[in-house]
């Protein structure tokens, strides 16, 4: 037996010294306890206090458990594809596993890759089993060793022996496996580990790219691309700089590791990714694939760099405002939406992006996110201009540019037109359960964009929402918008059937609930598949007889098909908008901007001139009283902390601006590419106004003295920053951070620690492969460095033949044992552990009963004793005692009877 609190027991003492004392008193009293009964009660009480002292010192009971565990752990990175036949080596291991085991045994399986994953917890099996050959839950492009050991650590119940099984070719990608086994020899675990031997191949591989962290403006770069191989060869080094090919360069390399040289120049300021690829001459040198390829970044010293994205780029557009920001210092880059970056590491080297005249349609579904990213978290600047083609008409309401705005597009309360009666009509056919590209399937994003339209109108609004196949599903019913919520969680439960759409059924039925509907505007928005609406040949019929009677129809195709005709002529007829879109993840967008523009168009043409709200730097210069007038804008609402420097009439915003965590945004409700501002852009005044604008919305990066860098290494980011002040000393004391931009758009904020005098630094964990882009802030000083780091995906083939000689260190060092196979696996020396079981819950429950024991034997009447006392005279085979009185209730008696005469 065992005590959690020893102490404790002293309090046995005190508790019989009383129990004593207590029987003492009783016995010389005239009504206390005599013989028997007496003794009997200061046993039962030495009892009580024995049961409640042992409970309250934590008593356990003590038993030796010769019972062992094992968890066995099977690599399934991707680097294991490599082993000859992987998937029979690892079946043949698993079955020999449980055949030694014996009565009461465990054993578990733990599957890893980049994280590990428990396939099986520990349990008793029987020597014939079967264990299926486990998979690897995420990535399989890392190989975290350590984890999976001290997840097997964790898995393993701590009342038993407990060994490691660790089945692996030991390439370790990630975290530090050696670190991981002077734990498990801390806790008495042995590890045991099987080699999964690959054969040799010949290979070439890019290990790493050299970039210099900082260059001043108009000096060459020198990059660095460090090549492993097993023999010298030849071959081409293509060279990418921000996603354009610079060109191709012949080259040779040594065996072992050796080292190209390649130069660039001509680079503008901000930060630039490159990237090499490696082709060899003979493509026997390279038998495996996937680890040619190796990134990095350098950051250009200089003036900031703006984007400016237009959509009507082809014609012309964002060309005034390119040339305003030119003249105000910047470096900028005019293109249009389908010429934008597409990965965050392009997207970083812009200081500025101007969004002019972009619908949110245009853009790659994961744009948005990036913006607000790289605004909030990262300090860069974002205004958007335009006319149809922004704000709410251009489909940016509920997205995440518009989070970043000093304007809210939401105008359920703005005075805007009569109430909206909106029938949204879905094809839930069986093609909609089509994943696309996110993993979201096509009707999971229709939902989605239904969900959104349902944002956008007023309380007093109404919607219905069905889901077509060969009949109408009502998901949710024709009725007011005033519980935005409850009509966004129900839009969202509709799935995809089978068979496709009966687009007549469709039409006829929200046809049919709309002229009932008591509303100014009626209008019906219909999805279907281009290649599989069925029954829509008569629908055009059916959607101008709607549109005489004032109601009208949009029509949203998926995909290209041999109805995408029929689904146009449906929308013309219906007096209102064709979308065809061949990436479903358009749809949020597509229904957000069909939403404004058909319930409540917030475009208003008319002539006015810019009222001064308030001044501001950015307009000076401006004068309003000599401005030319400009004839339309785009309703919005500024925010509450937004700063509204022009207005148009009834006090809409023209001009806002405000800074959003790390960054700018401003927004400029009219186009700058004539439609509304001809005249605008003619006058002096608005050039320097664009520029000013723009100067102030650019990332400014105050990086004198300040030298950032950042590495990719075994699957974590290190940022290192070194400061100096301008006198040349080591600057300490500051307050840094960094934002570090995953490649999903996620963001991590990592304080940097003081690692030295003028150093400072931190680690972040990579899980993902791809651009990770740090802006490192201060506290007095906002952004004073950008830089980036790439993870690649192909470290994990980068080793060929693994590492055996890492396991069998590891066996070594934990008293574990290299094995070919797995049999015999339990057949090893054992080392008993102690197994406890608490007591304190049977000891309360004794003395709870020895409790109503002691109050019997003090307040029941002898006679009532009589039965038990024979009983255990029985029992002990004496002579059962008479039932007699001692006496006792006789003098109480007399006393009853003096004290109350009757």
């Amino acid at each position: 037996m065992s005590f959690d609190r020893p102490l404790l027991l002293a309090l046995a003492l005190p508790w019989v010294a009383l129990v004593l004392l207590g029987a003492r008193r009783l016995a010389r009293h005239p009504l206390g306890l005599r013989g028997a009964r007496l003794r009997g009660s200061v046993i039962v009480q030495c009892l009580l206090g024995l049961a409640v002292t042992l409970a309250a010192a934590g008593a356990r009971v003590v038993r030796r458990d010769p019972r062992l565990a094992v968890v066995i752990v099977v690599d399934r990175s991707r680097s294991t594809d490599l082993v000859p036949d992987v998937d029979a080596r690892l079946r043949a291991l698993l079955a020999d596993a449980p055949g030694s085991m014996r009565r009461g045994d465990l054993l578990g399986v733990v599957a890893f890759a980049r994280e590990p994953d428990t396939a099986l917890r520990p349990s008793p099996l029987a020597r014939d089993a079967v264990l299926p050959v486990p998979v690897a839950a995420g990535p399989r492009d890392d190989s975290d060793l350590a984890a999976a050991v001290l997840h097997a650590l964790g898995d393993v119940p701590a009342d038993t022996q407990a060994r490691v099984a660790l089945v692996s070719d030991g390439d370790e990608t990630r975290g530090d496996l050696r670190s991981a086994a002077m734990i498990a020899a801390a806790a008495g675990v042995p590890i045991d580990t099987v080699a999964l031997s690959r054969p040799s191949r010949r290979d070439v591989s890019v290990t790493r790219l050299r970039t210099p962290a900082r260059l001043e403006q108009g000096r060459p770069v020198d990059l660095a691309a460090v090549v492993r191989a097993d023999r010298a060869g030849s071959g081409r080094v293509t060279l990418i700089r921000d996603g354009r090919r610079l060109g191709d360069v012949p080259v040779r390399w040594g065996a072992g590791e050796d080292v190209i040289h390649l130069r660039d120049e001509g680079l503008s300021p901000g930060l630039h990714r490159y990237e090499v690829r490696l082709a060899t001459d003979t493509p026997d040198d390279d038998q495996v694939p996937g680890n040619e390829v190796a990134a990095g970044f350098v950051r250009v010293a200089g003036g900031a760099r703006a984007l400016v994205l237009s959509g009507r780029a082809s014609q012309g557009g964002g060309e005034a405002l390119a040339g305003a920001l030119r003249a105000a210092g910047l470096e900028v880059d005019r293109v249009g939406p389908e010429s934008a970056p597409s990965q965050s590491g392009q997207w970083a080297r812009y200081d500025l992006i101007v969004l002019s005249d972009v619908r949110a349609r245009e853009l790659d579904p994961g744009t948005p996110a990036l913006l607000r990213e790289h605004v909030r978290e990262l300090g860069a600047g974002l205004w958007m201009v335009g006319s149809d083609r922004a704000f709410g008409p251009g489909g940016y309401g509920h997205s995440p540019v518009e989070d970043v705005l000093p304007v809210t597009l939401d105008l359920r309360q703005h005075r805007m037109r009569g109430r909206v009666a909106l029938a949204i009509v879905i094809d839930r056919s069986g093609s909609m359960g089509a994943p696309t590209r996110d993993g979201r399937t096509k009707i999971d994003l229709a939902n989605e964009g239904a969900a959104r339209s349902a944002a956008m109108l007023a309380p007093d609004d109404l919607i219905g929402i069905s889901h077509v196949d060969t009949a109408t599903t009502w998901t949710w019913p024709m009725s007011a918008a005033s519980d935005p919520a409850a009509i966004q969680a129900a839009a969202r439960t509709g799935g995809a059937g089978g068979g496709g759409i009966d687009t007549g059924v469709g039409l006829r039925d929200a046809y049919a609930v709309l002229h009932g509907a008591s509303a100014t505007l009626r209008h019906v928005i219909l999805l279907a598949d281009g290649d599989d609406a069925e029954n829509s040949d008569g629908c055009e019929a059916m959607a101008r007889e709607a549109a005489a009677q004032r109601i009208t129809t949009s029509v949203v195709a998926i995909g290209r098909g041999h109805d995408e005709g029929n689904l146009e002529r449906i929308a013309r007829a219906g007096q209102g908008r064709y979308y065809l879109t061949e990436d479903a993840r358009s749809l949020p967008a597509i229904f957000t901007e069909e939403t404004v523009t058909a319930a409540r168009n917030p475009i208003r043409e008319e002539p006015f001139t810019p009222r001064l709200a308030r001044g501001a730097e950015v307009l000076r210069g401006f004068d309003p009283a000599t401005a030319p007038r400009v004839t339309g804008w785009v309703v919005t609402e500024a925010r509450p902390r937004a700063e509204v420097l022009l207005r148009a009439p009834e006090d809409d915003p023209w001009l806002a601006r405000w800074q959003v965590g790390a960054g700018r945004a401003a927004a400029l409700t009219s186009d700058l590419d004539g439609r509304w501002t001809r005249d605008f852009l003619a006058w002096p005044g608005a050039t320097s106004m664009m520029g000013q604008v723009g100067a102030w919305l650019a990332r400014g990066v105050a990086d004198r003295g300040v030298r950032v860098t950042a590495a990719a290494d075994r699957g974590r980011v290190r940022v290192e920053v070194d400061a100096t002040t301008a006198a040349g000393r080591w600057d300490t004391g500051l307050d840094l951070e960094a934002r570090v931009l995953a490649p999903d758009g996620s963001t991590v904020r990592v304080p940097l620690e003081a690692r030295g005098a003028g150093r400072y630094g931190a680690d972040v964990d990579a899980p993902r492969s791809g651009s990770w882009i740090v802006t490192v802030t201060s506290a007095g000083q906002g952004v004073v460095g950008v830089t980036g780091a790439e993870v690649v995906a192909s470290a994990e083939v980068t080793a060929r033949t693994g590492d055996a000689a890492l396991l069998a260190e590891v066996s070594s060092r934990t008293g574990g044992r290299v094995r070919t196979d797995l049999r015999g696996l339990y057949d090893v020396p054992r080392s008993p552990r102690a197994r406890s079981r608490s007591m304190e819950r049977a000891l309360l429950w004794a003395a709870l009963a020895l409790l109503l024991i002691e109050v019997a034997l003090r307040r029941l009447p002898a006679p009532s004793l009589a039965p038990a006392r024979a009983w255990w005279a029985k029992r002990s085979q004496r002579p059962a005692p008479t039932a007699e009185s001692d006496g006792t209730d006789d003098a109480l008696a007399a006393m009853r009877a003096k004290r109350f005469p009757r």
